[in-house]
């Protein structure tokens, strides 16, 4: 660049330069300890459920008279997706998906959509069907979950202490609601015998109508007077048992209560709907939900601030335990990557210091926090938390800080030598080398372009690596010609003018052997070109051989365990098979605290994990334990112990928590068609497959049993006949689906069955499929960039021809330590190419610098690659160094070890490949042997 001169500003005004950098320094600093705290970073869950009753319906009535009608209305949606239903009689459960590339900011209206088309089809269903009740606020997540137990304390004042503690938590800072679940509704039971009543000519109806007339809200007027107005109460409402018991009822001349006729008790919902258990006995849990955008550190505080009062305040007996405690889980995973974060800076000033010696490695080393303090600034103005993304994104940039400033502080030094003046000096780089490391940093950042702007939940996921990186390496790249060239005029010593400054610095033994091999690169450009090319070809066809994965399985420390019994199960039966499982778990050293929910899935308490709808033969039990290796050990045990018949009755399925988006199977297929029985056969099928499959295990149908029902006959002689038909009944549980793309029928099915995959290799589709529309303005952006730079389309091209090639070191590297190639590997390899490109527009840079120095092409490009040496390989050496406290980590191992072997590979390209690559292109000749001396620029 030209002209105007940033670094000569900044060292010329270098009152204005200090107070930047202490005040951007202690602003980094207010920045870290302000800055949100998450475990996982937020993403939009484009799911609501609905529900209808029809008291009555069988589950093929509740199908066609009432799902099918709200089906056809929900698909009108313009970001539509699937609906999946499941009926049951007098009962319809269903699932709306919005598609997956729906933007986040659409969701709301979308749910607001679909609630007023299901309420405009209200009057479309039969009579006496109630509902469809919506529910678009099934994406919460519940950051703390507490177990309120009453040790033999009636459950309705139990419930009354619930709502105590209810209300003082909605008081928390931070606390956006307070649900209580598993309680079971209070009610009254009025039972009275068939024969006793017909015996007193009393009917049935007529204790109904007593009861509703004696329970009726009605109003009684009021009356005017001169003063106030006076409302005209009846009293006499049915809040008391003995009340109920006193209703007189009149038949055949005689006046009775109720209490001759019948008991009156109180009771609870029978059969209970969902139940909720918690160290063996049955409990009411509260789940607290969390504003948008607190800090949950915080909240976690305030949380455990309040327990202190809220135990104090209930009876003795009562007790109040956290079962799930979001804020422990943030410190822990926060805790553990920003240890990992900064073993890694240390690694990075380390490297420098080391390598540059103690003056000028300060001065290198000084760019990575003041770095990280401007990108902790931005992030806290643009609303951004520290979680497991933008931690790991930050831990990716590290290894990339350095080498802008590496370049800028040498360039500086080498002109120290020549008798440069020390503001002319450290101005040199912004003129000569300020360009092709901008251009370089735009073309790291563009390689992150696609899961940045990709329209998927996984790119909601995991898009701030992208701005992250970008915020990163612009930063490094201001710090390196704003902050560094002034940092190098204070803090370097007086270097004295050295005749020959050039051969002084890259004359060395070892520079010397090194441009020897250079010069012999050279020389072979096509032998070294065609075995890098073989390479390649080896790495490509290898990748054919790396374990696939879309995202790894979590490490949070809970295990979770799905009962599900035969399809029809009273939760009775259920719930004394949970029972027997909570028995044996109690047993496991492992197992700190179990907590089972009868009837439905347990609630969310990670963003990853849907939570499944109302069902009586279903129960979860959620284990804690005290690590993921406590975890995995006591799974394996479990399912031993599942095999060897724990509960043979039951279909018992032992797992734990996955990142990123929620599949509740890795494996799943969709039979879809009109032919209900043709479906199953195409269900089974495809079920005997997969269990002939030695990798599958647990393989099983969503669609419920078939159960016997039996059928009362009235006929004209009002005699009753019971019977039980002979052929089993439909389903009770019929499961069904509405998809919004077609899609051919597969070989095996008939024309008119649809067969698809709906997990494991759907959602990396979806994933993959979102990124592929941003690829071609990625590489529009990348070529703008190196045209511009290159000032050549043949040099933009032969930039971008060495972006694959970090899969010579990636692939060997996965194989080697059996990492899987999944979504996190597919951002490191982009990344990577990113990373390369940048590397050969800074040497050629670096070339044209020589060349227009006087220096002859071969020479220019020899010098050039001697140059670069020191920068790349600290670059490397920091950027692996860094990479290494990512390995062992089970979301960003993949990644790392793509990047590790990537760069270390990407090394030896930069070094080796790239002179060779340059002098083919450019049918560059070595000069004869006798020139080959070591000479630099003039």
């Amino acid at each position: 660049m030209s002209g105007f001169n940033l670094s000569a500003l900044a060292v010329r005004e270098r009152g204005i330069t200090l107070f930047l950098i202490v005040a951007l320094a202690l602003s980094g600093a207010y920045a870290f300890f302000s800055l949100g705290r998450a475990e996982d970073p937020p993403f939009t869950v484009k799911t609501l459920t609905a529900t209808a009753v029809w008291p009555g319906a069988t589950a093929q009535e509740m199908q066609d008279l009432v799902a099918d009608p709200l089906e056809k209305r929900v698909q009108e949606l313009q970001w539509y997706d699937r609906v999946e239903t499941l009926t049951r009689p007098g009962l319809a459960l269903m699932m709306v998906t919005l598609r997956d590339n729906t933007p986040p900011a659409a969701v709301p209206e979308q749910f607001y959509q679909t609630r007023k088309k299901l309420y405009d089809t209200m009057p479309l269903l039969p009579k006496g069907v109630q509902g469809p009740f919506v529910n678009d606020e099934y994406s919460d997540v519940d950051f703390a979950v507490y177990a309120l137990d009453g040790h033999g304390l009636p459950e309705r004042l139990l419930v009354r202490q619930a709502e105590t503690v209810r209300q003082r938590l909605l008081h928390v800072p931070g606390v956006r609601k307070v649900d209580i679940v598993g309680e079971r509704p209070e009610q009254i039971f009025v039972n009275f015998s068939n024969a006793r009543l017909v015996t007193l000519g009393i009917s049935a109806q007529d204790v109904f109508a007593a009861l509703q007339r004696q329970n009726a809200v009605t109003a009684a007027g009021s009356i005017d007077t001169h003063g106030p107005q006076v409302f005209v109460r009846l009293d006499g409402a049915l809040d008391d048992l003995e009340k109920i018991r006193d209703i007189p009822i009149a038949a055949g001349g005689r006046a009775f209560k109720i209490s001759d006729i019948a008991t009156v008790e109180r009771g609870y919902e029978d059969p209970p709907t969902y139940l909720v258990r918690h160290s063996g006995q049955q409990t009411l849990i509260l789940n607290v939900v969390m504003q948008d955008h607190w800090n949950g550190l915080k909240l976690g505080q305030s949380l455990a601030a309040a327990e202190k009062t809220l135990g104090a305040g209930l009876p003795v007996g009562v007790t109040l335990t956290k079962i799930v405690d979001q804020a422990g889980i943030i410190h822990a995973a926060v805790g553990e990557f920003m240890l990992k974060f900064f073993v890694a800076l240390a690694v990075v000033m380390v490297v420098s210091l080391v390598s540059l010696g103690w003056r000028v490695g300060i001065v290198v080393a000084a760019a990575v926090p003041l770095t990280l303090s401007i990108v902790m600034v931005i992030m806290l103005v643009t609303g951004r938390a520290l979680d497991r993304i933008t931690l790991g994104a930050l831990i990716i940039s590290l290894g990339l800080l350095v080498d802008d400033a590496i370049i800028a502080i040498e360039m500086m030094v080498v002109k120290l030598e020549e008798g440069y003046e020390r503001t002319k000096a450290a101005a040199y780089a912004w003129s000569h080398t300020a360009a092709p490391m901008l251009a370089g940093t735009l073309v790291t950042i563009i390689g992150f372009t696609p899961v940045g702007f990709a329209r998927s939940t996984a790119g909601e996921y995991a898009g701030n690596i992208f701005w992250i990186v970008g915020y990163a390496l612009l930063t490094s790249w201001f710090v390196a010609v704003v902050f560094t060239p002034y940092l190098g005029v204070k803090l370097l010593p007086d270097i004295k003018r050295v005749d020959g400054a050039y051969e002084h610095i890259y004359a060395t033994p070892n520079y010397r052997r090194f441009r020897r091999l250079v010069v012999w690169v050279v020389r072979r450009k096509f032998m070294v070109g065609g075995a890098v090319l073989a390479l390649f070809l080896l790495a490509f066809i290898g990748m054919g051989s790396v374990r696939q994965q879309f995202f790894p399985s979590s490490d949070r420390p809970e295990l979770l365990a799905e009962v599900q019994m035969p399809e029809g199960t009273s939760i009775e039966t259920t719930t004394r098979v949970t029972a027997r499982v909570e028995a044996w778990l109690k047993t496991q050293p492992e197992a700190r605290i179990v907590t089972s929910y009868v009837g439905a899935g347990a609630p969310r308490f990670f963003l990853a994990y849907n939570p499944e709808l109302p069902d009586p033969s279903f129960a979860k039990i959620v284990v804690l334990t005290p690590s993921a290796q406590d975890r995995d050990r006591l799974r394996d045990r479990m399912r031993q112990a599942v095999a060897q018949g724990m509960a043979p009755e039951a279909r018992i399925r032992v797992t734990q928590f996955v990142f990123g988006p929620y599949t509740h199977f890795p494996v799943m297929f969709r039979v879809m068609g009109p032919d209900v029985d043709r479906v199953r056969d195409i269900a089974a099928q495809l079920g005997t497959i997969m269990r002939n499959n030695p990798h599958t295990r647990d393989v099983n149908t969503d669609w419920g049993e078939r159960v016997p029902t039996a059928h009362f006959v009235l006929d004209q002689d009002d005699h009753g006949t019971e019977d039980i038909d002979e052929n089993l009944q439909p389903p009770q549980g019929h499961a069904g689906g509405r998809s919004g793309f077609g899609a051919g029928p597969c070989d095996a099915a008939p024309p008119a069955i649809v067969l698809r995959p709906a997990a494991t290799r759907k959602n990396p589709g979806k994933a993959n499929k979102a990124l592929v529309p941003i690829f071609p303005v990625m590489v529009l952006l990348t070529l703008i960039v190196l045209v511009f730079e290159t000032r050549s389309i043949s040099g933009m091209f032969m930039v971008f021809l060495t972006a694959p090639l970090g899969l010579i070191g990636t692939v060997p590297t996965l194989l080697i330590f059996h990492q899987p190639f999944g979504f996190n590997a597919i951002l490191g390899l982009i990344g990577l190419s990113g990373i390369l490109m940048r590397n050969t527009l800074i040497l050629i840079g670096q070339i044209k610098v020589n060349q227009a120095a006087g220096l002859d092409p071969f020479h220019a490009v020899v010098e050039a690659t001697v140059q670069r040496a020191r920068p790349v390989i600290l670059t490397a050496l920091a950027a692996v160094l860094a990479f290494i406290p990512l390995t062992e980590s089970v979301f960003w191992g993949s990644l790392a070890y793509t990047l590790i072997g990537g760069t270390a590979a990407g090394t030896g390209l930069i070094l080796m490949f790239l002179p060779a690559l340059y002098a083919i292109w450019y049918r560059i000749r070595p000069e004869d042997e006798e020139t080959m001396v070591a000479t630099g620029p003039t």
